[in-house]
């Protein structure tokens, strides 16, 4: 029987929690892109780290006064990231399984995170976030380009994780067919090749 994509991930990187903080602990990583973020959303508003991992991002956003809650699905780094951040309320949770009903944001944080769902479930989370955005709420997502799935052995981590990649064209219309206009875009080209989507939800 072939393994779940989100499972093996979440098996592997409960593996290498402690190789994923050694090279990946540093804000500096993404400090460009988060303090764009924390621009576009409302001043002291509230932020969803989506797979928010050990928890670097969210300990940015709780230093810059916004409301965090933190999702992921892997215990061990949930128990990192309850040390480093003091005020951010961490939930053991599927990303596919959201509860679009109760919770509202400002803001929506997805660094490196949505590219380990199979692309029907990518396409049906971003259908269901304008759910659990206030008007005008800030959509942020760092996702691979390339073409279709893979499992691909990252060697710093010593691990295997599933990936779905995406052309420029595919997921710029996949983020608008889900009722975002598109803010900003920046391709960058580091060990792999990366679109940075700033996104806002309402009529403006």
């Amino acid at each position: 029987m072939t393994l779940d994509p989100i499972k093996l991930t979440i098996k592997n990187t409960n593996k290498s929690v402690k190789k994923y903080i050694k090279t990946r602990m540093e804000k500096e990583i993404v400090l460009n892109h988060l303090e764009s973020f924390t621009k576009f959303v409302k001043p002291n508003g509230s932020i969803l780290d989506l797979g928010c991992g050990h928890g670097r991002d969210c300990k940015y956003f709780e230093e810059q006064g916004f409301s965090v809650t933190g999702i992921d699905l892997s215990r061990k780094m949930l128990k990192v990231a309850k040390h480093i951040c003091e005020d951010t309320k961490f939930i053991h949770m599927d990303i596919r399984e959201t509860p679009y009903k109760k919770w509202k944001f400002d803001g929506i944080w997805a660094c490196a995170s949505l590219y380990h769902l199979e692309k029907q479930d990518f396409i049906k989370l971003i259908n269901d976030l304008p759910n659990i955005l206030n008007e005008n709420g800030i959509l942020f997502i760092a996702i691979k380009e390339g073409e279709g799935t893979k499992i691909q052995y990252k060697e710093e981590l010593g691990v295997s994780k599933f990936y779905s990649l995406y052309k420029i064209d595919e997921i710029l219309k996949i983020i608008r067919n889900g009722g975002f206009h598109i803010i900003k875009f920046l391709y960058e080209v580091k060990s792999d090749k990366w679109m940075n989507i700033y996104a806002k939800y309402g009529r403006t």
